[in-house]
């Protein structure tokens, strides 16, 4: 009989003990859902990038496509540049980093950057864009169209740089890397 005491408190004390974990756990999550996963839900992405409990870069890609929907493409930019660091710098993902996010963060990056009328750095994000997406054809159609627009038709037949800067003669709708296409 006093073994079966001993065993019931046991079990009782292993119960309650499994209770407060579940308890601490769910306090986990809650806190979560509050400084991250809720603010997510209703927009307010500029408190969830604050959270550590979240991926930074995605909340920050949000804020920088509200920025740029609201037309304030220079806020875009910086947040999205903000983004793009927040994704290398936090090692979001064991795996290395999401390409998928640095595309859609570059190619958003360089539209706001082809709004303020910004060609080379647009050029410079296209690039980027294709790097970690080489079959995004959005970036790959609108890095083309910029470097048609810039002179670099695609038809080259040196070898060039490839290090076009800001200001310089485009030439005879040569290509800058001699390649057609990208």
């Amino acid at each position: 009989m006093a073994i079966s005491r001993k065993l019931s408190r046991f079990g009782i004390g292993a119960a309650l003990f499994c209770v407060l974990v579940g308890v601490v756990i769910m306090g986990f999550g809650a806190k979560r859902l509050f400084t991250y996963s809720w603010p997510m839900v209703v927009s307010d992405f500029g408190r969830a990038a604050q959270s550590t409990d979240g991926n930074k870069a995605i909340a920050l890609y949000d804020l920088g496509l509200k920025a740029y929907r609201a037309g304030a493409y220079q806020d875009a930019q910086e947040i999205l540049t903000k983004a793009y660091s927040a994704m290398t710098e936090e090692n979001q993902n064991p795996l290395g980093i999401d390409h998928d996010l640095g595309a859609r963060v570059q190619f958003l990056l360089a539209v706001s950057y082809e709004r303020s009328k910004q060609n080379f750095m647009a050029i410079e994000a296209y690039k980027q864009a294709l790097r970690h997406d080489p079959n995004h054809l959005e970036a790959k159609y609108n890095l083309e169209r910029l470097l048609a627009k810039r002179g670099g038709g695609g038809q080259g037949q040196g070898e060039g740089d490839g290090e076009g800067k800001p200001g310089d003669k485009t030439g005879s709708g040569q290509s800058q890397q001699g390649k057609k296409g990208i």
